[in-house]
């Protein structure tokens, strides 16, 4: 019969002063290295604590509890005018949000906690689409949100006091700007107080003002912040443009309209009256009868009516939101030559990145899109549409490369898997030669340039032009035919090399 376990030698001790493996070995080394050093060598000494961590897998058995473990859920969240019923668990809501909390806990919120308790939390002011995501992020960390949903879900991160909700989706939002989110991304910025999200997002609106003041969310900003923007010389748009926007938001006003009379024209004076007539300004005086919408009278003064031209005026006058005097005396001003009160700023910063979307195949991106490196004779796009009105300026730095080209092209001409003088462009080739090139003609132009300089770009298609600088100085004009009606956008191309935006270029003189 077999024995288990079976029996096996124990190992042969191994006693003090024996052989090489023995302590005497272990001694006369410890011995020696004492005579060496004068000190006997360090002994390593166990952890105390085991550091093991495994949060990832903490987070996908949390998310498991909105999809297949809903079953372990204990509360429902009943969101919007659908009433679309969301799980969540209590408790991991109440640890990550502290007014969920109070709605869950607290005796302040009796009708809340009591439909708590009874499983059920109604909030209709919410979408369930946004409310959904900000669950998931509560329970798993982590979320994948539609660019759409992303401002609401700030919104619910500022309304719950969920911190790095909030921060991660403000980050997402300053790095994506757009000319028709801006206003609504401005407003909030006001409403959080967060001064550095309000100044970049002030900064793109001045910038971007043309289509911005044409956005539905423009319409929905506060009165101060009307004019706030709107008084700005840098605002890159015309006075008409200015007028255009004032108006469009004061119909969009909730308030209640009501009419009120003008100021009447004296029409017995036959001064004002020729003065009028004579400036082309206006047509017949109006009678007394003649009304006007009762608007804020804020954003109103901000529009310089001297800079706007005789058939302008004419159409505010028909307008009738602003009064007589003053409109006679824009008209006044232009007939006796006066110099019409500053203008705007016409030359701002444009700022862009590169756009991953129109880059050619050897054009590699940093994650800003601030840095192209090319791998062969490629082109880049810009993200952003240049302004069609006023004067933009960028610059862009020529880190390395062997065929170097800074200007605009048109997306519907441009190769991008060229170059931008064989491919269609319309720039300054610095680095192989020094050639102005528009759509695949060229012709001598400025100077050559050194690895590290800087390349100015002066886009001004109101007087359809494009201008070039060179480390601050001016190259010249290098083509004034430009089709204000066509769409530009900024581009680069090189080969071999990198080129990099250079953020807030000083603007030229």
């Amino acid at each position: 019969v077999g024995v288990w376990p079976p029996a096996v030698a124990p190992p042969p001790r191994h006693t003090p002063g024996r052989g090489a493996r023995g302590g005497g070995a272990l001694v006369a080394a410890m011995m020696k290295a004492t005579s060496s050093s004068g000190s006997l060598p360090a002994v390593p000494q166990p952890q105390a604590t085991a550091n093991i961590r495994d949060e990832s897998a903490v987070c996908a058995a949390l998310a498991r509890l909105l999809g297949p473990d809903r079953e372990l859920c204990d509360l429902t969240f009943v969101i919007g005018d659908q009433r679309e019923r969301l799980p969540a668990v209590r408790a991991v809501v109440a640890v990550r949000s502290a007014p969920l909390r109070a709605m869950l806990f607290d005796e302040k919120f009796r009708d809340a906690r009591q439909a708590a308790i009874e499983g059920e939390l109604e909030l209709p002011q919410w979408t369930p689409d946004a409310f959904s995501h900000m669950l998931e992020f509560l329970h798993a960390g982590a979320t994948d949100v539609d660019a759409g949903t992303v401002l609401e879900l700030m919104q619910l991160g500022d309304y719950f006091q969920i911190d790095e909700l909030k921060s991660h989706c403000k980050a997402f939002l300053a790095e994506n700007l757009s000319a028709e989110t801006v206003s609504t991304l401005l407003a909030e910025a006001v409403s959080f107080n967060d001064e550095q999200l309000r100044a970049k997002c002030k900064e793109f609106f001045l910038a971007n003002a043309r289509v911005a003041l044409q956005s539905p969310a423009f319409c929905a900003l506060p009165e101060s912040l009307v004019c706030e923007l709107l008084g700005d010389n840098a605002l890159n748009v015309d006075e008409w443009g200015v007028y255009q926007a004032v108006k469009g938001w004061s119909a969009a006003q909730p308030r209640q309209r009501q009419r009120q009379r003008p100021p009447v024209v004296d029409g017995d004076d036959p001064v004002v009256v020729a003065a009028a007539a004579a400036a082309g300004a206006f047509g017949e005086v109006p009678d007394a009868t003649a009304s006007a919408l009762a608007v804020p009278m804020g954003p109103l003064q901000c529009v310089r009516l001297g800079q706007l031209s005789v058939e302008q005026l004419r159409t505010v006058r028909a307008d009738g939101l602003i009064g007589e005097g003053a409109l006679l005396d824009a008209a006044l001003n232009k007939l006796d030559g006066r110099e019409p009160p500053e203008g705007r700023r016409r030359t701002v910063c444009f700022a862009f990145r590169f756009d991953n979307a129109a880059k050619g195949d050897g054009v590699q991106l940093t994650e800003d899109r601030q840095v192209a490196t090319f791998g062969k004779d490629n082109c880049v796009l810009g993200d952003q549409l240049v302004p069609d009105c006023g004067q933009v300026y960028w610059e862009v730095l020529v880190s390395s490369g062997t065929n170097a080209y800074v200007g605009i092209a048109r997306k519907e001409r441009i190769d991008v898997q060229r170059n931008m003088g064989s491919g269609g462009g319309i720039a300054f080739r610095g680095i192989g030669g020094n050639e102005k090139w528009k759509e695949c003609s060229h012709f001598e132009y400025g100077r050559r340039i050194s690895r590290g300089d800087r390349v100015g770009v002066l886009v001004d298609l109101p007087a359809r032009s494009v201008s070039f600088y060179l480390n601050g100085d001016f190259l010249g004009v290098a083509f004034d035919n430009l089709d204000p009606a066509k769409r530009y956008w900024p581009c680069v191309s090189n080969n071999a090399g990198e080129m990099r935006l250079v953020a807030s270029p000083r603007l030229p003189p």
